[in-house]
């Protein structure tokens, strides 16, 4: 019974995570490469949903993203990360 409840509470814990779209969207305000990110990707209606490092690695790189872009991505990524997904593991 305990397990059961674990893991229940572990699945009502993932649909509480906030896309990394979700997320980026909120983030355009900033003054900094991770807003400028957020003003050029986000609103992307091509960019991929969901919580998965790899889909928009591929995203950008089908987009051509320049370094600068890459590097804003992996700070807002790890932003990101600390936020939403560090607690799930």
């Amino acid at each position: 019974m305990k397990l059961a409840l674990v893991r229940q509470s572990a699945q009502e814990s993932r649909k509480m995570i906030t896309s990394f779209q979700t997320w980026i969207r909120t983030q355009a305000q900033r003054n900094d490469p991770v807003g400028r990110f957020a003003r050029d990707f986000g609103g992307d209606d091509r960019a991929p949903e969901g919580i998965w490092r790899a889909n928009w690695l591929d995203h950008l790189m089908i987009r051509n993203a320049d370094m600068a872009a890459m590097v804003a991505f992996e700070d807002a990524w790890n932003e990101y990360s600390v936020l939403f997904l560090e607690k799930y593991r």
